[in-house]
């Protein structure tokens, strides 16, 4: 009796083993576009068993299309592929117990759908916005209107990002925040992304990418996070490119053109482009109101002029000698150069209306800003696992600014200061090393490395007095600055059927050196920082998902933030640096739903909090009516924020999308005797919708309204827009003429900024131009036979924030 229980519970055992072991199977694969080898968006996997019965659904989640299916016992499944815009496609799998517990199946290639409609073949529309783990992606090859509007226009329609009257880009309402191009740092966006935005076509983009919760792996800088243009890169075996080139009434003419090219081992992608916009005329004026010792009011009025040009370019080398090895090397330049001008006409009248002085001045200014970058990866494969990476990294950036101005002062009347010529040359050099791991396992992926950043930047100023004698009389001042940031990541993703997590952490620690030669003033900072970060992605069935965040972001200063050059092209309203400025740090907490079944829905709200951060101080010396504009650390930040984004297909040849967000500010800051706070709402608001008619013509609307911005000492006006666009495409798409205009009910948009403290009132208006057309043509040519191979890993300085003097200043 003994032997018998012994025998069943042994038997028992054995058999609850078994039973566990033929659960432990599962299949892995990758998903993709048999046309274009690409990520096919998201989808539904069903698995059947014998009987065409369902056992499980799994949505992946995975951005380049790989997918696991666990928990399978040792059998034969039928998996159904189902995904917007193409076929649907069946395979018959089977897990054999004595070969590998996990089936690996390839590569699963999907056709797209083609619908015949009145002689007419249409492609399904592709998904346009998609919701990662961390991320928005949006698909700027899926909306039609690319083929026309440049990269600024289509940030109007991408979630978190407005672009205000006068191009000035902003992410979750702010302007702290950083912008990559593919991943990384770039000449190209070193100053004025607008201009090169504007100039840049949205067909020669992929993607773009808004990363409010940056994972371990980037650099902590950017407190609303970060913005990444995914570049198109479709290199092949022999060549393709396309050409560009646009005109538009207000920005002027800009040309450009893409090469790929692959020959056996190596690759080359090249990109060049060139504009210019010529002089423009706006009208300005201003009032400030002296409240305190002694009331006063003065007035400006007049124009300000200004025109640019730029070239720009980037070459991009890759050799694979073999499929576990290789190396890319790469190099940027861009070439902006600009004037500036203003006439103005200032009155200064006291408490009784009586003019106390008067003068004209006449200030011209020219900038000369050259950026270039040189670097160099080497990614090292294993051949136990083909996702496994190790790569090496150099960079080397150089910035120069050359500033002048001259002002030159008439008919004066008590306003006795001379004329006066100002110089400025800054430069600045930074060598960044960086070494990267990644390995994935069954369910987890881990990622680690380090990485230095050597950063050197000088200023040269000089102010020249014109005396009378036609000599010169002034002083100089010579500044240096460096900063070093040293830091090492750590970070791992889990991915599941239904759940994906992303956690880890960055340790940088900060040295700041500043040197002011000419007077002997010296100051040495260190900083260290442990910054966090969590993100995860909860699937709610086949078509929906919720994601959770939070994380932590640094806002460094930058050199213009730092600089101690005194900007007088306005003489009344100076510019200045502040060396003296710390670090602030960001707390970020957000959630949002997502719902993608034929169309795309998201609903997110997100908070953020921050102590001594850096803010706009603008203040007034009454004993000389000159107003000064600075940065101190000295503010206290919150914003509670929900955004809104809808991308539905109406038919199969109209498409809706309306992107949409409402925040609530809430600014504070002590200074020794004075207390600031502001509060209030700011948001935008932006419908469009495409139309894709018979023979390859597509027409396109959008309107939108973007609200005033909250600043810590007052605000600005709101203002509403819409454009028209349409393109044609000819010999088979391979050129594409088009044109649009931009808000044709007014010229001019006249942005009124209100400024507030203890002893003044500032209220400007400024001019922008407003109505604007354009027309541009785009010519492909080159075939597509197989794709580039790219590092996985390689440099992305993003922890410098992105912010420039200010242009009309």
């Amino acid at each position: 009796m003994k032997k018998l229980i012994l025998f069943s519970l042994l038997a028992l055992h054995s058999l609850a083993f078994a039973q566990n072991k033929k659960a432990n199977g599962s299949i892995e694969g990758v998903v993709l576009d048999s046309l274009k080898k690409t990520y096919c968006g998201q989808g539904i996997i069903s698995v059947y068993q014998e009987n065409n019965v369902k056992v499980k659904s799994v949505t992946p989640i995975d951005t380049n299309g790989h997918f696991v299916i666990d928990d399978l016992l040792y059998k034969t499944y039928r998996l159904v592929f189902t995904y917007s815009g193409y076929e649907e496609k069946q395979l018959n799998i089977t897990i054999n117990q004595n070969l590998a517990l996990r089936k690996n199946v390839g590569e699963i290639l999907l056709s797209p759908k083609l619908h015949q409609l009145a002689e007419v073949i249409v492609t399904s529309r592709k998904q346009i916005i998609k919701q990662e783990v961390d991320r928005i992606s949006y698909n700027v090859q899926a909306d039609p209107e690319s083929k026309t509007k440049s990269l600024l226009e289509i940030l109007h329609k991408v979630p978190l990002i407005t672009v205000d009257a006068t191009g000035t880009i902003k992410l979750k309402a702010s302007g702290n925040y950083k912008i990559l191009i593919d991943g990384r740092s770039s000449s190209l966006v070193a100053k004025n992304p607008s201009d090169v935005f504007r100039a840049m076509p949205a067909s020669n983009i992929e993607k773009i990418e808004v990363i409010t919760i940056p994972p371990a792996k980037y650099d902590s800088e950017g407190l609303a996070g970060i913005l990444n243009i995914i570049t198109k890169k479709k290199l092949v075996q022999g060549y393709n490119g396309s050409i560009n080139s646009s005109y538009n009434t207000v920005y002027g003419t800009s040309s450009s053109i893409l090469m790929n090219l692959k020959k056996n081992k190596l690759g080359v992608i090249f990109y060049a482009g060139l504009g210019w916009q010529n002089t423009r005329e706006l009208g300005y004026e201003s009032a400030q109101t002296q409240t305190s010792p002694t009331y006063s009011v003065l007035n400006q009025n007049g124009q300000t002029t200004n025109s640019n040009n730029y070239r720009l370019g980037n070459l991009e080398i890759s050799y694979q000698p073999d499929t576990l090895n290789l190396i890319t090397g790469s190099g940027g330049y861009n070439r902006y150069y600009s004037t500036q001008g203003i006439e103005l006409t200032n009155v200064l009248f006291n408490a009784n209306n009586e003019l106390t002085q008067s003068f004209d001045i006449n200030s011209t200014g020219n900038s000369l800003f050259n950026t270039a970058d040189v670097s160099f990866n080497y990614q090292k494969g294993f051949k136990r696992n083909k996702k496994q990476y190790l790569t090496f990294s150099y960079q080397y950036s150089f910035i120069s600014n050359k500033q002048e101005n001259g002002v030159a002062t008439s008919k004066q009347f008590n306003y006795n200061n001379n004329d006066y010529n100002q110089k400025n040359d800054a430069e600045s050099n930074e060598h960044t090393l960086q070494v990267d791991y990644i390995q994935p396992k069954k369910t987890i992926t881990i990622e680690a490395g380090g990485k230095m950043i050597l950063r050197s930047n000088t200023s040269n100023f000089l102010t020249s007095i014109v005396t009378n004698d036609d000599g010169n009389d002034g002083g100089n001042n010579f500044f240096k600055f460096d900063q070093n940031v040293y830091s090492l990541y750590n970070s791992y993703q889990l991915k599941f059927s239904k759940v994906a997590v992303k956690f880890g952490a960055r340790l940088e620690h900060t040295t700041l050196n500043a040197d002011f030669v000419s007077t002997n003033t010296t100051y040495d900072r260190n900083y260290l920082n442990i910054i966090p970060s969590v993100s995860s992605q909860i699937s709610l069935g086949q078509t929906a998902s919720i994601n959770f965040g939070y994380g932590e972001r640094i806002q460094r200063p930058s050199i213009w933030q730092v600089n101690p050059f005194v900007n007088k092209i306005n003489p009344k309203f100076v510019t200045v640096g502040n060396p003296d400025l710390v670090p602030t740090l960001n707390h970020n907490i957000e959630v949002t739903f997502s719902k993608f079944s034929s169309g795309y829905l998201s609903l997110g709200l997100n908070y953020e909090f921050a102590g001594n951060t850096i803010e706009h101080l603008t203040t007034y010396n009454p004993q000389d009516s000159i107003t000064t504009l600075s940065y101190q650390n000295l503010g206290k930040s919150r914003k509670i924020g929900f955004n809104l984004s809808l991308n539905y297909p109406l038919s199969k040849s109209i498409n809706l999308s309306i992107n949409s967000s409402l925040y609530y500010r809430m600014l504070s800051a002590q200074t020794d005797s004075i207390r600031y706070s502001n509060k209030g709402f700011q948001g935008n608001f932006v419908a469009s919708a495409d139309y894709q008619l018979k023979n390859g013509i597509s027409v396109g609307f959008s309107a939108g309204y973007n609200s005033r911005t909250i600043s810590l000492q007052g605000h600005d006006n709101g203002y509403f827009y819409n454009s028209t666009s349409i393109s044609k495409d000819f010999f088979k798409k391979k050129l594409t003429i088009g044109g649009y205009i931009s808000n044709p009910q007014n010229k001019f948009f006249t942005t009124k900024s209100t400024t507030t403290a203890n002893n003044f009132t500032q209220l400007i208006h400024q001019n922008s131009f407003y109505r604007s057309a354009a027309i541009q043509l785009s010519y492909r040519f080159g075939k597509l036979n197989s794709n580039v191979v790219k590092n996985k890993r390689g440099i992305k300085n993003d922890d410098i924030k992105n912010e420039v003097p200010n242009k009309n200043n």
